[in-house]
């Protein structure tokens, strides 16, 4: 994306340019039986265009799809779920999703999703390209993620913005508007944008971001008049919140936090019956011979008898193992 991915940078097209060419490659794609490829909504102030994004239904063939990109263009380069190729000079990045309508929504007008899913972020929350989710964590290690919602307009409207460029033909003049918004939110505060709040790979990736930066010009103009919510350090404290609105979430969760629970409990166990330093000074193996002798514990003596059993127990299993251990060639 942004018009640099192939060996020649990508050319600039007036509006009326860019919406040729979106027309085009939709009728490419239409006339060779790809349906699902969404064109995500721009700015009607918008003037000129650097590339072009659509996406896709990640459920095609790939081959496939490749085969009919290459009718149109001689370039092409695949960079994870996003695939660039030239159209007569014009960079076209198509954007393979599971989800492609909630993926289209979620790329409209400009950073609109990264602007909102800051506040998403401050409530515990991933505002993923492809759905909402929660992230889980039990006693600092992650365990998994609860999906959330697939359905930008519930996300949205949980934290209180007005959703109606999403369900009418209406759609913003240009970032100034999403500003606007945004800002409307219950939940905003313009500090959680500013750099000095963000971790290096997020500073990194938004100060190249024009809209960002823009953002918070924005934010310093107007700073006398914008709501502060005051968010909680400790996250947790919107669990309720979340699980009332998205009431299935709260199932996935705790089964979630039981796996890490078990998961602690085995990490104890392991550290203190059957830790690594017992079994070295036990067998005297060192690199690949002693990683072969532990998965040979690991394979015998069940997590369940790990739990369950006294530490003297299991180093009695664990030394009768190695008394009967047959190198595996």
């Amino acid at each position: 994306m942004g018009g640099n991915a192939l060996s020649v940078p990508s050319k600039r097209v007036s509006r009326e340019e860019y919406f040729e060419i979106e027309d085009v490659i939709l009728t490419h794609f239409m006339q060779h039986g790809i349906f699902t490829l969404y064109a995500p909504a721009q700015f009607t102030d918008k003037e000129s265009f650097g590339d072009i994004d659509l996406v896709i239904s990640s459920a095609y063939d790939k081959a496939y799809v490749e085969q009919t990109i290459r009718k149109i263009s001689d370039e092409l380069v695949k960079n994870g779920p996003t695939w660039s190729f030239n159209y007569n000079g014009f960079q076209v990045d198509f954007v393979f999703s599971k989800n492609p309508d909630y993926t289209a929504n979620w790329m409209c007008y400009g950073d609109s999703a990264n602007v909102a899913g800051r506040i998403l972020h401050k409530l515990g929350m991933k505002h993923g390209h492809e759905e909402l989710y929660l992230p889980v964590w039990y006693d600092d290690t992650f365990v998994g993620d609860v999906s959330l919602s697939d359905n930008l307009i519930d996300v949205y409207k949980f934290i209180d913005l007005d959703t109606t460029w999403w369900e009418t033909q209406r759609v913003p003049a240009n970032p100034t508007e999403v500003f606007e918004w945004v800002s409307k939110s219950k939940y905003f505060n313009p500090d959680i944008y500013l750099f000095d709040n963000r971790n290096a790979k997020a500073r990194y990736r938004d100060s190249k971001r024009p809209m960002y930066t823009a953002l918070l010009e924005w934010c310093e103009k107007h700073a006398a008049t914008l709501n502060r919510f005051e968010f909680s350090k400790d996250k947790s404290v919107y669990l309720p919140l979340i699980f009332e609105a998205f009431p299935h979430a709260k199932v996935q969760y705790d089964r979630l936090i039981e796996h890490g629970k078990h998961n602690k409990a085995v990490r104890v166990a392991t550290q203190e019956k059957a830790n690594s330093k017992f079994i070295m000074e036990l067998t005297a193996l060192t690199g690949k011979e002693l990683g072969a002798f532990i998965r040979n514990v690991w394979e015998n003596i069940p997590v369940e008898t790990l739990l369950s059993e006294s530490k003297e127990d299991i180093h009695l299993k664990i030394k009768h193992l190695w008394d009967n251990y047959v190198p595996r060639v």
